[in-house]
Formats: structure tokens, C-alpha cells, sequence
């Protein structure tokens, strides 16, 4: 296995390993004034691990380490979301089985761990609740113990639970609808089982289209 916390340079996939290579990693965004401690990486790697999530802090080129401690030094998270979208998120055409999340990522700030227990913020712009049919993408995100966080993230990701509805760790109310990552082949149905996985586009205009019905 890697070791947990190396550096993920932006765009790249950096382990050259079959079996990793074909890991969705979670980009990590470092925005506090000092480094996140071993600890803290620990407890993030026992509790994303046993979730199935797999993580790598995201390297900044443009900041130069010299009197910057972490690669995104107070950067807001709507900062790490535009590198985000520039850096790892695969385009909104292609497969969803990319190297990078399509919809989540977690930001770490000085706070996250100097609270007790310890936090993460995930950022996501999943569609949601409230948000019409319109097809901009809204960033939500939402400070919770590690822990938690952890527990959450998949569904996120996933799309079987809106960014609204993350207190429940069994998903919500959109799990019970097939699922938004997989559409039908041409010519083919859910019956037939000619399903194949959906774009990002795709998986979100399902997901629109399902929280409609439940709303």
C-alpha cells in the first residue's frame, strides 16, 4: 500500500501499481498554518479505510513552500474547489471510473485538528434538494467529526444521498431509487441488465430527475 498522506500531484495519477491504479482517490486541500500531524493522518486513514475511501493530499506547483506550511495556506474552500475542478475532476464526459472523485473532496484547516474529537470539511456539488433544474453546479460544504465524515463520504461520491441529507450515515431518501451512477447501454434497460457506468453529466441529470420525483 502507499504510504498514507504522500503528496498527489495535481492531474496525475501517481502509483504505478496495477492494483492502485485503478483507486478513485480523494484529493486532501491543506489549508491550515501547519502541517496535518501523523496522528490525525492515522485516525483519517482507519476511518476512511474501513469505508472504502482512499485519499492523498493534493500538491500545490504554484505556491512555493518557502514561508507557506501547507499547500493551500488559507485558501477558502471555494478556492480548493476551483482547483479541484481544473486539477482532478475528470470531464463531465468522460467515465465516471476516473482516478479522481467526480463530486467530493475534503479540506483540512487548523481547526479540523485542534477540535475535539477531530474534524474534516467535505465539500461536495452533488445536486441537491431545493436547487431547480438548472444545470450549474453548487458547491455545499459542511464541517463534521472525522469519524462521521468518514462514514458519509461514500454516499456523497456515489450520489444515494444528497449533500442535505449527510447526518445520515445509511444514505437517504434517494437509495431507494436505482442507482444515479449507471444508465442503461443503447438499445438496452435495467431489466436486461445492459447498464454501463454514466458520465458525471449523466449521473447528475439522473440524480436531478430523482429528487424531483421526491420532492
Amino acid at each position: 500500500m502507499p504510504e498514507e498522506g504522500k503528496d498527489l500531484p495535481p492531474g496525475r495519477q501517481i502509483y504505478e501499481d496495477e492494483e492502485l491504479k485503478s483507486i478513485i482517490w480523494t484529493p486532501i486541500f491543506e489549508t491550515g498554518t501547519t502541517e496535518i500531524s501523523k496522528d490525525y493522518k492515522r485516525e483519517l486513514t482507519k476511518h476512511t479505510y474501513a469505508n472504502g475511501v482512499r485519499w492523498a493530499i493534493a500538491s500545490n506547483p504554484s505556491r512555493p513552500i518557502e514561508g507557506s506550511p501547507t499547500p493551500f495556506c488559507h485558501d477558502t474552500v471555494e478556492q480548493c474547489y476551483e482547483f479541484f475542478e481544473k486539477k482532478f475532476r475528470p470531464a463531465e464526459d468522460s467515465a465516471l471510473s476516473g482516478k479522481y472523485t467526480n463530486f467530493t473532496f475534503i479540506v483540512v484547516d487548523d481547526r479540523c485538528f485542534q477540535a475535539d474529537p477531530w474534524e474534516l470539511i467535505i465539500a461536495c456539488d452533488a445536486p441537491d434538494y431545493g436547487e431547480g433544474d438548472g444545470e450549474e453546479n453548487k458547491l455545499k460544504y459542511f464541517r463534521m467529526p472525522l469519524e462521521q465524515g468518514a462514514s458519509v463520504l461514500p454516499a456523497l461520491e456515489q450520489l444515494t444521498m444528497t449533500p442535505s441529507e449527510n447526518q445520515n450515515p445509511d444514505g437517504g431518501v434517494l437509495s431507494s431509487f436505482p442507482p444515479a451512477i449507471m444508465v442503461p447501454v443503447r438499445g438496452g434497460n435495467e431489466e436486461s441488465h445492459g447498464m454501463r457506468l454514466a458520465t458525471p453529466r449523466e449521473a447528475r441529470e439522473n440524480r436531478r430527475r430523482m429528487i424531483k420525483m421526491a420532492e
